[in-house]
């Protein structure tokens, strides 16, 4: 083989399909390598989403129980004052008008009594001033008798299941009050006793006390859905940022692949011209040595004139 023109840089042709192999293979690890990116960050976003939505949760739970117990202490706190405020006697006598209208049956009597009065009239101005949903007057066994929304005898409402702050403050003679129920309900209990005789009064909060605490969970509930959205949004963001960098950088290997083949073509091209030449030369020497030039014979050209169509 005749080495080739000055400067001109010969790749052997296994060379070059080595080169031109890798940049085949080198094309198909984008794809791969995508699918594991976007599984990537989707896992991530679902692990953020989570981690977010727990550590609000948490935080509502958290802020839920001070607010709770606050509002407890208050409700207890109040329904003390409210015992203190009441007469003692009056509400041993009402208890008692009470007891004896239920055993007789007597309602009008009991609605006509001055100290079921006095009692009722109690509860109803210190409803109004604290914007309490209601106030209640329980006996010994936990039954309400009295409260500041209408006249009530024990029997009428005797209570399947004693809330626990009532049972608590009738037994320790503390004040206890019971757990929020439904978001919406909660009550604070004082013992009352009256000449060893116990009562106990409820105070009970309703829907407006709890504004705070509805409020808090609404703007947790808005927080979370805004983060969940901002993730999502970030994931696409990411996801389609990293479409596009594949995209790039498919093409950059593309590009690398044809210029492979192009150097390939170049190479192979190279092999192929270097010994067509020497036919060529060779076939030109033998027909000077051997052709009559008055007689020419035409197979002598058809060597180089076939070499020619080839380079």
């Amino acid at each position: 083989m005749r080495p080739g023109p000055p400067g001109a840089r010969i790749l052997p042709v296994e060379s070059l399909r080595g080169d031109l192999t890798r940049a085949q293979e080198v094309d198909v690890v984008p794809a791969g390598r995508q699918s594991r990116r976007t599984a990537v960050v989707i896992g991530l976003v679902i692990v953020a989403v989570l981690i977010l939505n727990g550590a609000l949760w948490r935080l509502y739970r958290d802020m839920r129980h001070d607010l709770e117990a606050d509002l407890g202490r208050s409700l207890e706190n109040l329904a003390v004052l409210v015992a203190g405020s009441l007469q003692g006697q009056t509400v041993l006598r009402a208890a008692q008008a009470i007891e004896v209208a239920e055993a007789t049956g007597d309602s009008l009597g009991v609605f006509l009594n001055e100290d079921v009065q006095s009692i009722f009239l109690d509860l109803t101005r210190i409803q109004e001033q604290t914007q309490v949903a209601n106030l209640t007057l329980y006996d010994a066994t936990a039954n309400p008798i009295l409260d500041a929304d209408h006249f009530q005898m024990s029997a009428l409402s005797r209570a399947p299941i004693v809330p626990a702050g009532l049972r608590l403050a009738l037994e320790t003679q503390v004040p206890a009050y019971s757990a929020l129920y439904d978001d919406q309900w909660m009550t604070g209990y004082a013992p009352l006793d009256v000449l060893g005789q116990s009562f106990a009064i409820g105070v009970e909060a309703d829907a407006p006390f709890f504004v705070v605490l509805n409020r808090l969970q609404r703007s947790l509930m808005l927080v979370g859905a805004l983060s969940v959205v901002l993730l999502l949004a970030l994931g696409t963001f990411f996801l389609s940022f990293q479409a596009r960098g594949a995209q790039a950088e498919a093409a950059a290997q593309r590009a690398d692949t044809l210029a492979a083949v192009g150097r390939m073509s170049a190479g192979i091209a190279h092999d192929i011209r270097n010994p067509l030449n020497i036919i060529r030369a060779t076939a030109s020497r033998l027909q000077k040595r051997y052709d009559d030039p008055e007689d020419p014979d035409e197979r002598f050209s058809f060597i180089p004139d076939e070499v020619d169509r080839l380079n």
